[in-house]
């Protein structure tokens, strides 16, 4: 072909078409890919209860990292937006799952320990009564009406009313014990009218709890529940005594010149 054109003025042959370029490779974001596999971590272990809360820092740093890297790629305008968006989304289930987890186990298992731990109250009780010279089928048939009672609160829409009579016992332990410490050492009159108080108001808590007991069993029931109350109040006696004698003794030795060297 001739370099001239039609003119006859010298031309050069043009240039050739550009070769095609290879696509430039992906850039995936470095954040998000560490992000993702604490998230794929957290996410596989935290469904175990109790031990999936150890993987509430991994979720938590998946998370962050998550979100650095999706707030880096669109503030730089670069590829590798997806990664890091996987990663933050994993993490947020990561955080959720482990505590669901472990309340939905305590939910399911607390009833059940409650109700091994009522049984062994009765066991323990039935032994407590015949050790003290009550016959064994009333020991039995009282623990039994008792472990029952205390077991019915084991469902946890009973929680509620089975903490309130555990704090209404505990008062009326308290008000009989506080009735105990007020009255004279000999005072076997006002001992007396303070058991019978006691009696009563425990006779009303079984009441209100469905717990079938004739005088007899109460009166029972209520000394062995107020033999305890009675210890307190004669060691807080005594421990007032030891205290009172060991102030009497200090004084006298600080008014005494003879025993200024017994210090």
């Amino acid at each position: 072909m001739s370099r001239y054109d039609t003119h006859g003025a010298f031309s050069y042959p043009a240039a050739p078409p550009p070769s095609p370029t290879p696509d430039q490779p992906r850039r995936r974001s470095g954040l998000g890919a560490a992000g993702l596999v604490l998230a794929i971590l957290a996410l596989a272990f935290g469904w175990i209860p109790i031990i999936g809360l150890a993987m509430l820092p991994p979720a938590l740093l998946a998370v962050v990292l998550g979100i650095i890297g999706f707030v880096a790629a669109v503030v730089t305008g670069r590829t590798g937006k997806a990664l890091p968006f996987i990663a933050a989304t994993i993490g947020v289930f990561a955080l959720l799952i482990p505590p669901a987890a472990t309340v939905l186990f305590a939910l399911s298992v607390t009833p059940w320990a409650y109700t091994v731990g009522m049984d062994q109250v009765q066991v323990e009780m039935e032994y407590d009564l015949k050790r003290q010279g009550v016959e064994p089928e009333q020991a039995e048939r009282l623990s039994a009406e008792i472990g029952d009672a205390l077991r019915s609160f084991a469902h946890p829409s009973q929680w509620r009313d089975g903490i309130a009579a555990a704090h209404r016992f505990g008062r009326i332990c308290d008000d009989y014990r506080y009735r105990l410490v007020t009255l004279e050492e000999g005072d076997l009159e006002g001992r007396q009218q303070a058991a019978e108080a006691f009696r009563t108001d425990l006779s009303r808590l079984a009441e209100r709890q469905g717990v079938d007991l004739d005088q007899e069993d109460l009166k029972l029931l209520a000394d062995v529940f107020g033999r305890e109350q009675i210890q307190r109040a004669d060691n807080w006696r005594q421990r007032e005594r030891r205290i009172q004698t060991q102030y009497l003794f200090d004084e006298g030795c600080g008014s005494c010149p003879v025993f200024d060297g017994c210090r």
